[in-house]
C-alpha cells in the first residue's frame, strides 16, 4: 500500500505492533507501535484557497530503545508482511526506558 493510501482507521490495528527498522548503516532496530491518533494541522497564515485534505491527519507514535537515538529522517518500517515503506520519524522524547518518535501524515 502506498503511504498516500494510510489513513487513521488502518493505522489503528497495527498498534501494539513490533517494526523492524532499516537504519542508514544497513543494521536494523526494533521499534513498536504505540499509538495512532488524529493530528490538528495548524495554519499561520490564512489562506483563500485551502487544498482540500485527502484524508483526515494523523500521527504514529514508535518507541526504540534507549541508544542510540535515531535523527530525523527517513527510515523504513517492516513487519512480517505489513510495511510502511520509508516514513519520516522525528525523535520527541528520551527516558531510560526508550525513545519516542513521531510520524505525520497530513
Amino acid at each position: 500500500m502506498e503511504l498516500a493510501e494510510y489513513t487513521l482507521e488502518l493505522a489503528k490495528p497495527l498498534i501494539g505492533k513490533k517494526f523492524d527498522v532499516e537504519l542508514r548503516d544497513g543494521g536494523t532496530t526494533t521499534m513498536k507501535l504505540e499509538d495512532a491518533l488524529p493530528y490538528e494541522v495548524h495554519h499561520r497564515r490564512p489562506s483563500r484557497k485551502a487544498p482540500v485534505p485527502k484524508r483526515a491527519p494523523f500521527a504514529l507514535y514508535f518507541t526504540g530503545q534507549p541508544a542510540p537515538v535515531l535523527p530525523q529522517g527517513m527510515y523504513a518500517f517492516r513487519s512480517g508482511g505489513e510495511s510502511f515503506g520509508s516514513i519520516f520519524i522525528v525523535p520527541v522524547s528520551a527516558d531510560e526506558e526508550g525513545v519516542e518518535y513521531e510520524a505525520v501524515f497530513t
